[in-house]
């Protein structure tokens, strides 16, 4: 199939799904994988490199129509009820009694009825993980069969993986084949700003060791450089599309409430007797206006901080900062919730505990393996990703609130 049929085999797909015409979970996976496939694969699977060589005239097309289409279904998901509510509310536990389920405000995803739940941790440019990922949770089946299932992505979408734009075409169709079962927030490695003269500011430090081609716009700048069928005007796009995405999910499930972030807690202040006593209501938690004593406004602090391991200092002075189980027990009981899921952090069984199992780390890219008997060895099946040495996981939580690593 050409390029030329992408945008019309995805818009047949989306009908079918809307008439709900399949029957089947393996046809559904079969038509959303022929979309990505068709383009590529050619003679091997693409990677980074391989665009710099390719005509992307129809490739770009597709792309900018996905990201205007899931940035209008995210801005179709802002609720003007929600905000009246957020802007009252103390603390989730009672704000979601009352809140409209599967809508945003002031960047805070809410949801209120009991479905699966199901996290997925950084993906780093890896979409062989996440189809993995899917393939664990049996999401088409689960689609075709009407079952109840929403999927929430903690960010990192991109970056040091080897199939940038593969990852996030595969994460803007989910989007918007299917808004009500995907829900997409942002990490620290989701954005930059492009500045008029065309330089680019990134939200983080790329190490000496690395090619900046490694880092998502700098790739998509390099692309437009050195393709010129590729429409330069994308990396502004994207980080438009990354603009869009919210910080927290707050989702009552049953009796449980959960909340879901790509890094952490806001940074404590020590100049009161409550660690958290500057934050007064539920809309408080993004408010950019409110910043630490770094100047950094809490929405980052959130992408970017990470529990205390009692192995080195807190780091107040950067702006990865880590806080202590106190910090968190604090910012816990004030503002209603049970357990926070975050990913930020690799870790090698691709999830690890925090603070008597109330905080959780998911990471969702890694190498996946499996034996090879003739060698005696284990056969490297996937070449995506950054994080070979990391088992990657995602986290399930069911209706009744039982915990299952995938």
């Amino acid at each position: 199939m050409q390029i030329s049929n992408r945008l019309e085999l995805m818009e047949h797909v989306k009908e079918n799904i809307i008439n709900k015409t399949y029957d089947s979970g393996v046809i559904l996976k079969k038509d959303l994988d022929e979309i990505v496939d068709s383009f590529w694969y050619k003679d091997g699977m693409l990677k980074n490199e391989d665009l710099y060589h390719i005509d992307l005239k129809d490739f770009s097309i597709f792309h900018d129509y996905l990201i205007k289409k899931v940035i209008a279904i995210h801005e179709g998901e802002i609720s003007n009820e929600n905000a009246e509510i957020l802007k009252k509310g103390t603390c989730f536990n009672i704000s979601l009694e009352e809140i409209n389920d599967a809508k945003s405000a002031y960047k805070i995803y809410t949801f209120n009825e009991s479905y699966e739940y199901v996290f997925i941790g950084d993906l780093h440019s890896d979409d062989q993980s996440l189809k993995r990922a899917l393939q664990s949770i049996e999401f088409y089946e689960k689609v075709v069969s009407n079952q109840k299932i929403r999927l929430v992505f903690t960010g990192d979408y991109v970056d040091r993986g080897h199939v940038h734009l593969k990852l996030m075409e595969r994460v803007l169709l989910l989007k918007y084949l299917f808004p009500e079962y995907i829900f997409l927030l942002r990490g620290n490695h989701d954005g930059g700003i492009l500045e008029g003269n065309g330089s680019l500011i990134l939200p983080y430090r790329i190490p000496e060791e690395d090619t900046k081609e490694m880092y998502f716009p700098h790739y998509l700048k390099t692309l437009g450089l050195k393709n010129k069928s590729f429409k330069s005007t994308l990396l502004e796009r994207y980080l438009n599309l990354f603009n869009s995405l919210s910080y927290i999910a707050a989702i009552k499930n049953g009796s449980q409430i959960v909340l879901a972030v790509h890094g952490g807690i806001p940074r404590p202040k020590y100049e009161n007797s409550k660690f958290y006593k500057h934050l007064n209501v539920l809309s408080d938690l993004t408010d950019q206006s409110i910043v630490d004593h770094m100047g950094i406004n809490i929405c980052q602090n959130i992408m970017w901080s990470d529990p205390h391991k009692g192995d080195k200092d807190l780091r107040e002075q950067s702006g990865r900062f880590q806080f202590t189980k106190e910090h968190f027990n604090e910012f816990k009981e004030r503002f209603g919730f049970d357990i926070l899921i975050r990913g930020h952090e690799s870790a090698a069984d691709g999830f690890r505990y925090h603070f008597d199992e109330c905080l959780i780390t998911v990471f969702s890219t890694g190498g996946m393996y499996e034996s090879n008997d003739k060698l005696g060895d284990k056969e490297e099946l996937n070449s995506e990703s950054g994080y070979l040495e990391i088992n990657p996981k995602v986290l399930s939580i069911s209706y009744d609130g039982m915990l299952t690593f995938l």
